[in-house]
């Protein structure tokens, strides 16, 4: 339905779409909640500080690891301090 004094269209649902709007409300929330938590990352990613740091973590890793001669023991260590860094971020 158009609101003939609006000065944009403005629509309604009709019973039917009431009817599936209802029915679908649980993954619509879930749609909803996904947004703002991409939302939130967006936001806290476009500090610069974070922005940074995210970089050179790539920068290091992507330097190190494209390195033909890195050792199973620089792996190792490697993955175990990316491991430690990702446990810690997730309990602070």
């Amino acid at each position: 339905m158009v609101d003939a004094q609006a000065s944009r269209k403005a629509y309604t649902l009709n019973a039917a779409g009431r009817a599936l709007l209802a029915e679908q409300q649980a993954h619509i929330a879930q749609l909803i909640e996904r947004l703002s938590s991409l939302a939130m990352l967006v936001n806290n990613r476009s500090i610069p500080d974070v922005d940074q740091a995210i970089h050179r973590m790539r920068t290091a890793l992507n330097g190190r690891l494209s390195q033909e001669d890195i050792s199973p023991r620089s792996l190792e260590i490697i993955i175990e301090t990316l491991n430690a860094a990702a446990e810690e971020i997730t309990h602070s």
